[in-house]
């Protein structure tokens, strides 16, 4: 009977690749897994379609194969799926402005969650970027405060998940931010961002989502803009 490759719709209900994470999630980092040999045995497959599903796993950075070790628990960084995400951007030609709305809503979250979690040394770096916005007017300068200030922002709202695709989407991040600090913009751009801040101090939850949404209408803005300029 040939064995069927899982599709990405099945791969989480594919028990060869279930019982490879369920073993993954009792090891620790730098661990030695099994060898392909006592794992086929006990998942009850061939060593091909075993190397398979390791492969997926190594092309994640969740495994590492080294000559004549064996094969190791790395875990999965944030750093390897962005790149996985950027490679797949380019290959679907999916433009990098149409994941706005995905910072979007991770980013209004996160400001909520800030509310909550009162992380004054995170606020303290919103403040400090804030400062930076208000004292310069070239474009890398702003943007660097910029980047500065959405990583506080989601690291105050200490959710590990946030953080975790805040951190694998930080290539949109990047380019988004291009946005947001066109020089022709520079009094809403500071405006935005300390009306955040400020909400935030405040602990409040409705006020803090309203304003990351006034933040993105106006994001939204200054790509409608930038691309209308570009076709001219």
């Amino acid at each position: 009977m040939t064995e069927v490759e899982p599709t990405p719709q099945d791969i989480f209900s594919d028990p060869v690749m279930g019982g490879l994470l369920a073993k993954l999630k009792n090891m620790q980092l730098g661990e030695k897994i099994p060898s392909e040999r006592l794992l086929s045995e006990e998942f009850g497959v061939s060593r091909a379609t075993l190397r398979e599903r390791m492969g997926k796993l190594e092309s994640l950075g969740v495994l590492e194969r080294r000559d004549r070790s064996g094969t190791f628990y790395t875990g999965i960084k944030a750093e390897t799926v962005s790149d996985v995400v950027f490679l797949g951007l380019m290959s679907s030609e999916m433009s990098i402005e149409s994941l706005i709305s995905f910072r979007h809503a991770l980013e209004r979250q996160a400001a909520v969650e800030a509310c909550r979690a009162k992380d004054h040394m995170n606020i303290a770096r919103m403040l400090v970027a804030l400062e930076q916005m208000d004292a310069v007017d070239d474009p890398q300068a702003l943007k660097a405060a910029d980047l500065e200030f959405h990583d506080a922002l989601i690291a105050s709202s200490q959710s590990n998940v946030l953080i975790f695709f805040a951190k694998v989407m930080h290539v949109v991040m990047v380019k988004t931010i291009e946005y947001d600090a066109l020089d022709d913009d520079v009094v809403t751009m500071r405006r935005v961002h300390r009306d955040i801040c400020d909400a935030i101090v405040a602990q409040d939850e409705a006020r803090a989502s309203q304003v990351v949404d006034v933040h993105f209408a106006w994001l939204d803005q200054q790509v409608r803009k930038l691309s209308a300029t570009t076709l001219l």
